[in-house]
Order: structure tokens, then sequence, then C-alpha cells
């Protein structure tokens, strides 16, 4: 099943209200969305901003493992019937509409996209989501692009029950989605990673 992730740092300083170009929200919200948004307190505005902006992230890694060429416009992917748990996102490139789940705390938010309509007609792989966050020490890129494989690999051995160690998590090309392997061979499993401060989610 095609999934994508995103994982917004509430405490980064560059995501805080007063650190926001004035433009950004026009750039990325349709005017539904505004709307939405111009109706809520700051606070309100401040988390469900990052709420929908995690959802359009997630939403592309999605459809660009679909549609490897496809280009992300954020106002393009509206998010609708948003609630804390849980969210619709308008994916016109695929013709439908992707399940959206958040987990939120006071620190962090974490959307898993998933379209449940991409599997192939008697698919029998299990069709099951293992995801997860985890706050880092550091905020260094490369220790977060090697702590968030380390992880996604660890969940994904779970998942199939293999052993740990016996799945690693790799590129697959500049701009393509990271791909499962174990022992060499490409697992079938649809793998999405991200990092934003000092958070990684799988």
């Amino acid at each position: 099943m095609p999934v994508g992730n995103d994982v917004v740092d509430l405490r980064n300083p560059a995501n805080q209200p007063g650190a926001i170009h004035p433009r950004f929200d026009r750039r990325v919200f349709a005017g539904i969305e505004l709307g939405e948004l111009d109706d809520l307190s700051r606070d309100e505005r401040h988390l469900e901003r990052w709420m929908r902006w995690a959802a359009k992230e997630g939403a592309f890694k999605l459809i660009r493992r679909l549609k490897p060429h496809a280009p992300f416009h954020p106002r393009e992917l509206p998010v609708s019937r948003i609630t804390p748990t849980s969210a619709r996102i308008a994916a016109p490139a695929l013709g439908r509409s992707l399940q959206v789940g958040f987990d939120l705390n006071e620190e962090r938010i974490h959307a898993v996209v998933t379209d449940t309509a991409a599997g192939a007609a008697g698919d029998r792989a299990p069709r099951q989501v293992r995801s997860g966050t985890r706050r880092l020490v550091s905020t260094d890129p490369v220790d977060a692009t090697a702590e968030v494989r380390r992880h996604a690999a660890t969940a994904l051995a779970g998942l199939l029950g293999l052993e740990h160690g016996d799945v690693e998590i790799a590129a697959s090309g500049i701009d393509r989605p990271p791909v499962a392997r174990s022992h060499g061979e490409i697992l079938s499993a649809d793998v999405s990673l991200s990092h934003d401060g000092r958070w990684v989610a799988w």
C-alpha cells in the first residue's frame, strides 16, 4: 500500500508564527483552507497550519511514488475534514483523495498518508502501516538520516517477521523514494522517511 509521511517540529524556531513569511500561507493553502485558518485563534492556526503542511508533504511523497515526475504544488492538495487524528486530502494527480492520520503531541506533528485504492488486484501482501517518531539529540542532517533509516528498518523487520538487522533502508536515486532491502533483495514494502528540527519519523 503506498504511503507517505511528514513530521513537523513545533518547537523549531523556523516554524514559529513570527518566523513565517507573510506570503507562506497564500503560497501553500487553497482559498477554502485560508478561510478556515482565518477563523482560528493564533494558537489554533499555528497548529492547524502545520497539520495541513505535514499532510501535503506526506501526500506529495505518496504521489511521487505512483507518479515519479509529478510536481509539488501544495495549493492543489487541499486538506479537508481535518480533526486532531485524521483528515482527507485531495490528490488530483491520482484522481482521488487520500487518507491522513495524525499523531500529535506538544512538540511535534506526525502525518501518515495512505492510499488504499492503489493496491494491485489480488495483492496478498500485508496492508499494514507501521509508523513512529523519535526525538534526536543532534540536529545534524547526516545523523538524522542515519537515525531515521535505522528506526524504519527495525520497524519493517518486525512487521515482516524478519530478524533485527535483516532489513536496510537505502536511497534509490535522486528524487526517488527510499527502498527496503533484505540481504540485497528489494522488498515489496513502501517506505517513507522524514525529519524536521529535532524529530525524525518513518
